[in-house]
Parts: C-alpha cells; structure tokens; sequence
C-alpha cells in the first residue's frame, strides 16, 4: 500500500499539490490510497504529476485524458 500524491508546476521546477476529485465521491483531495478515477483541473498549470510516495508495496497505473474548454 502506498500514497499517491498530486501534484502540478508552473515553471517545470518547482511542485506543489493540486487537489484532485475522485469521481465516485466529489470530495477533493491532494492524496489518496484508493484505487479509482480522478480529475485534476489543470489550468494554468504547465504540468500535472502523479508521484508514488510513502510506498509499502504495490503498483500504480496512471492515463491521463486532456479536456480543452
């Protein structure tokens, strides 16, 4: 089990964590340990990351989808 962290840049140098929504509660979030579908608003950012941390065992698999408008 581990943490998964969201997070996003402006600059391509420093991050910092962006709430995401999972789909099946609403409830924003910059972490989690549950499985599922999230959405990260990007705007404005330059990027957005998923970073494993605290990790205990397990994998993670990460697709991303961009929505313009």
């Amino acid at each position: 089990e581990g943490t998964v962290t969201f997070e996003g840049t402006l600059n391509d140098s420093d991050w910092d964590s962006v709430q995401a929504e999972p789909l099946a509660t609403g409830t924003l979030a910059a972490t989690t340990t549950s499985s599922g579908l999230f959405r990260v608003d990007a705007s404005g950012l330059l990027k957005v990351r998923v970073r494993f941390s605290t990790d205990t065992s397990g994998t993670v698999s990460v697709m991303t989808t961009w929505v313009i408008g």
